[in-house]
Formats: C-alpha cells, sequence, structure tokens
C-alpha cells in the first residue's frame, strides 16, 4: 500500500512542479529532476516488488507439488503399518508448517523490508547531504 502512495505523492508533486513552473521560476527545474528521480526510484521499486512476488509464487508451488508428490511415492513404498506412516505424516507436517511461519516471520520484518528497499540508502544519503549543508 505504501509503494502505492509513494507513486501518488510522486505524481501530485510533479503536477505541483510543473504549475510552479509554467509561473516562469527556473529554480525548480532542479527540484523537477529530483521529483522524476525519485518517482523512476518509485517505478522501479514496484516493478522489482512485482516481479519478486512472481517468482516467490511459481518457486512455492513448484515446492508444493514436489513435496507432494515425494511424500506421496514415499508412503506407497514404505512398509510400514498405517499408524507409523499417519506419525510421520504427523511430524512432517508439523516441521514444515513451523518452517514456514520461521521463514515468513523473518521474511515480512521491518529490518529486511527496509533493507531490501533500499531505503535505509536513501535515508543514509539524506542524513549525508543534511550534514554537509
Amino acid at each position: 500500500m505504501s509503494m502505492f502512495t509513494g507513486l501518488y505523492k510522486a505524481l501530485l508533486a510533479v503536477a505541483a512542479v510543473e504549475q510552479l513552473n509554467s509561473c516562469g521560476r527556473a529554480s525548480f527545474r532542479l527540484a523537477r529532476i529530483e521529483l522524476a528521480r525519485i518517482y523512476l526510484r518509485c517505478v522501479i521499486v514496484a516493478r522489482n516488488s512485482a516481479s519478486s512476488m512472481i517468482r516467490i509464487s511459481l518457486m512455492v508451488g513448484m515446492m508444493a507439488m514436489g513435496l507432494l508428490l515425494l511424500h506421496t511415492a514415499l508412503f506407497m513404498l514404505l512398509p510400514w503399518s498405517m499408524r507409523v506412516k499417519a506419525f510421520l505424516i504427523l511430524g512432517l507436517g508439523s516441521l514444515y508448517t513451523i518452517t514456514a511461519f520461521i521463514v515468513i516471520g523473518n521474511e515480512s520484518s521491518d529490518e529486511n523490508w527496509i533493507k531490501n528497499s533500499g531505503a535505509h540508502t536513501l535515508l543514509k544519503e539524506a542524513l549525508e547531504s543534511e550534514s554537509d549543508g
């Protein structure tokens, strides 16, 4: 949601700069360039996010199908009783569920999102330019 909010704000800012620039103020040319650069960064982040989601969805689907086929073949070949097979399925299902919760919790943490989005680089650049000026 915030990605689209950023795009919306960038579009509004570009429209505002266009309006002010039409009044003949040349100093807004630099601001217009900077806003265009910010807008392009937002578009790149949106594109990367969309392609990552597609790749992750495909990989999760392939992984689930592979696990299903692997376990089906394994349980068909095992000479154990149904009770032992049921406990084995229960243990593996629990292991996969716990692993999924750990991975999803780690990937959805604020620190990972800030690091992967490049926001920490923008913040560092802003703080450095603020201390230089």
